[in-house]
């Protein structure tokens, strides 16, 4: 893998829709391996997720924001999530929803919303023109849409 510097604002234009992408380190080396395996898994998908978690300080967010860095022209729309709380994620994908058009009612939850946008997502997104969301540092997704 050759580290690439891109401007952050450069590497956005590509994506249609991004939201929220963190800068890339100016360098990432090594762990081809697990590129290979990111790309083999999503790759023909017609939208994606990917989740991070585990131990901190370990690379993982890194490792997604370089493998995103170099794939993310194969996506409309790129959306990093923070997903390590509920309501983190719930807002983010509301927000999300927001900047893809969505209109949202005054009695609208926020998980409604977040549902709203994943389904958005899910329709505006095929395998030619896939969508792809990272939900960092989550533990379990699904179980943080759920209501309590």
């Amino acid at each position: 893998i050759k580290p690439q510097k891109i401007a952050l604002a450069e590497w956005q234009k590509v994506c249609r829709h991004h939201f929220r992408i963190p800068q890339p380190l100016n360098y990432f080396r090594g762990r081809e391996d697990q590129f290979k395996e990111i790309t083999k898994i999503l790759k023909n998908q017609s939208s994606a997720a990917i989740t991070t978690h585990g131990v901190g300080g370990v690379g993982k967010s890194q490792l997604v924001i370089s493998w995103v860095q170099q794939n993310q022209q194969n996506y409309h729309l790129v959306a990093w999530v923070r997903a390590e709380q509920r309501f983190d994620l719930q807002q983010d994908l509301a927000t999300f929803g927001e900047e893809l058009g969505l209109k949202y009612s005054d009695n609208e939850g926020l998980e409604q919303r977040a549902r709203r946008t994943l389904q958005a997502i899910q329709k505006r997104s095929t395998p030619t023109s896939p969508g792809l969301l990272i939900f960092d540092n989550a533990i379990s997704y699904c179980d943080m849409l759920e209501s309590d």
